[in-house]
């Protein structure tokens, strides 16, 4: 019952994201504001960015919609502006390893699927399961594997929203700008310039609003768990390496 209350949930909500954008795309025309959408990556920051946005989307030239993360590149149409987060891929299986096992609560409800029951029944922290990734013990790596393909944000690489590399870069032309968790507040002051948006925009603080891990969590990643993810989400360090290569990130992710 708690996952059927889940699915309708979330059915719902992007029903409603579909509709609410329509309207959007109506009165903005109207008003020869141009769409730009945040596409959501989980566990990136993106929650803290669309309460920021929220109440200050529009400028005299463009409104932004904050999608869900169901929402790809292939949903916008060509010729129409996005941006997005990112951050280190290891930093990001760590948060969403903790925001699953509460079932991504207090701000949402999203109960475990049967993966995810099993996988939180055998591994308590994020470095047992990263560890686990090269055990020697069958069946704990099976386990292991089984758990990063079934809990959520964690199973999704970054290429889940932008296909492919020849797609990626058949699209850069509507490519806005990319913000890194590590340098969010300043990539928010570019978005106001590019965007023209209010200077009253400001990143919520720690707490519900951001949709951040509580820091009391042990987030300690041994130099075995390291070189697992590395290998694992290595497709997400060529992603983060290519938009270092066209300078869209000042920084490394690794």
């Amino acid at each position: 019952m708690r996952i059927l209350y889940g699915k309708l949930k979330f059915r719902l909500r992007r029903f409603l994201d579909h509709f609410t954008l329509s309207l959007q795309r109506v009165s903005n025309a109207l008003m020869g504001r141009k769409p730009v959408h945040f596409l959501h990556i989980g566990k990136t920051g993106g929650t803290a960015l669309k309460y920021a946005i929220k109440g200050h989307s529009k400028s005299k030239d463009y409104f932004i919609k904050g999608h869900l993360h169901q929402f790809h590149l292939d949903n916008v149409p060509k010729g129409e502006k996005f941006f997005f987060c990112i951050r280190d891929p290891k930093d990001r299986f760590t948060s969403a390893f903790y925001a699953r096992m509460r079932e991504d609560k207090p701000r949402f409800y999203l109960p475990w699927n049967q993966g995810e029951a099993q996988a939180f029944s055998i591994f308590k922290t994020p470095n047992e399961l990263a560890e686990a990734l090269s055990s020697s013990d069958d069946k704990l790596r099976s386990s292991a594997k089984d758990a990063m393909s079934t809990i959520g944000h964690i199973r999704e690489s970054y290429w889940k929203w932008f296909r492919n590399e020849t797609y990626f870069m058949e699209r850069m032309p509507d490519l806005v700008h990319v913000c890194h968790l590590e340098t969010i507040k300043d990539d928010l002051e570019v978005l106001k310039e590019k965007l023209s948006l209010s200077e009253n925009l400001q990143l919520p603080g720690k707490g519900i609003n951001s949709h951040s891990s509580p820091e009391t969590l042990d987030k300690t990643l041994s130099p075995l768990a390291l070189a697992n993810l590395r290998s694992w989400y290595a497709r997400d360090y060529e992603f983060l390496k290519l938009l270092e290569n066209k300078n869209l990130i000042k920084r490394k992710a690794a």
